[in-house]
């Protein structure tokens, strides 16, 4: 077999015979074209794959297809590594696909396009508006969860390059002040200095987008505050009553999580008068009120556990790897001694990644609103990307820095609807 090889400063090599063309829409037509070709460049190797992405975008269902059969269970072992390279556009779904690859590389002339996932209706009433509503929101936060740990990678990479700039930030007042607040005990992580000196690095409308993120990151900050330490005054006698009757640790679980639901309840009512509890505005408070207890009771999506242990070297002590290594996911044999400690652990990491990991997600769910098109420098800085070909804006790829590929990321747990819609 001839093995063309190209090389490229960020992708070691290039080879020809591997790289699969995401060229035009995507749909089912794309899936039915790469599908058979991914399905064998994985029997033959476990070595890497690539995508030439140049596309407007399509279904994110076929989009999360193409994405399922590169990096689900293959016949060979572990996933292989996926580098995208944007020869020229990477819009909508396309956008999220290049985002997801292990390695990211755009060109100068590059363009990225994010917004969230749209739908197409030939007939709409008040009825279908509102179910589409739901659905279009579940959309959204299910590939923002989908995006956050390959972004959470990269501006975590990111951090270290500002590092000197965020302590620059620390000490200016008033910037200063609003970092401070950015950083939670026992983590060395601030994620709001880290937000304005990248604000200082992008173009106009990146730095807007980020300062609507620190806006409501200082919120959320703000909320879980009073929750935890209005939790006790807050509850319901009845409430209280019918709580005091569970064991100690639920009890204190559950009233710091009804603490946490007055409180947020509490801030909608003082910010918009017509504030009435309805269908619709408890959907919106559910999700709200997940964001608020990973806050005050720690409460950790799988996702998190596994940006976690990647991130070990990072967020976790060595007597907690260990701890957190021995039970695992498969914590149902585990001896209770175990898995106290396992939860010890976590919620001792867990304090150290919680800000960057909800600086994070509000981010992806930010860059779902509206539509947004970015600079490649932008896209680098934000996290989107990895590499712009032939400047020095480059990381390095996870093989180059650890010697192994790569595993998969992480999904979320939440299975992608198939629909009409259109990213």
């Amino acid at each position: 077999m001839d093995e063309r090889v190209e090389r490229t400063e960020g992708i070691r090599e290039v080879r020809i015979d591997r790289a699969l063309e995401v060229f035009g829409e995507i749909g089912p037509e794309m899936l039915g074209r790469l599908s058979q070709r991914i399905l064998t460049l994985r029997a033959l190797s476990p070595e890497p794959i690539v995508l030439l992405i140049d596309s407007p975008g399509g279904d994110p269902y076929y989009a999360d297809a193409i994405w399922s059969l590169l990096k689900g269970p293959g016949p060979k072992g572990p996933a292989p590594l996926v580098a995208g390279v944007c020869v020229a556009q990477a819009a909508s779904a396309a956008a999220d696909l290049l985002c997801r690859c292990d390695h990211a590389v755009v060109y100068t002339h590059s363009r990225i396009l994010v917004h969230g996932v749209r739908s197409r209706a030939e007939w709409i009433t008040q009825e279908v508006a509102a179910e589409a509503e739901t659905l279009l929101r579940g959309f959204n936060e299910d590939w923002a969860q989908r995006l956050a740990p390959h972004v959470f990678s990269r501006l975590l990479d990111n951090y270290g390059r500002l590092a000197k700039d965020v302590a620059r930030l620390r000490r200016r007042p008033p910037r200063a002040a609003r970092g401070a607040a950015g950083r939670r005990p026992g983590s060395s992580i601030d994620v709001l200095a880290f937000g304005v000196a990248l604000a200082e690095r992008v173009t106009r409308p990146s730095a807007e987008l980020l300062t609507a993120v620190m806006d409501r990151s200082e919120y959320w900050e703000a909320l879980a505050t009073r929750a935890v330490t209005g939790a006790a005054n807050t509850v319901p006698a009845a409430v209280k009553q019918a709580v005091g009757r569970r064991p100690a640790p639920v009890r204190e679980g559950l009233l710091r999580q009804v603490g946490a639901l007055n409180a947020l309840i509490a801030s909608r009512i003082a910010a918009d008068r017509r504030f009435r509890l309805t269908p619709d505005s408890m959907d919106e408070l559910a999700n709200d009120f997940g964001d608020l207890l990973e806050r005050v009771d720690y409460a950790f999506r799988d996702e998190v556990l596994d940006v976690l242990l990647e991130h070990a070297d990072v967020f976790v002590e060595a007597r907690d790897l260990k701890a957190i290594t021995a039970v695992g996911r498969d914590d149902a044999a585990a001896p209770r001694a175990a898995r106290r400690a396992f939860e010890a652990a976590v919620e001792r990491a867990y304090e150290r990644i919680l800000p960057m990991w909800s600086f994070v997600i509000l981010l992806c769910r930010e860059l779902q609103k509206g539509e947004s098109q970015f600079t490649p420098r932008d896209a680098f800085w934000l996290g989107l990307i990895d590499e712009i070909q032939g400047t020095r804006l480059r990381r390095a790829r996870r093989a180059e820095r650890t010697g192994e590929p790569a595993a998969a990321a992480p999904e979320s747990r939440r299975s992608a609807r198939r629909g009409s819609r259109r990213r």
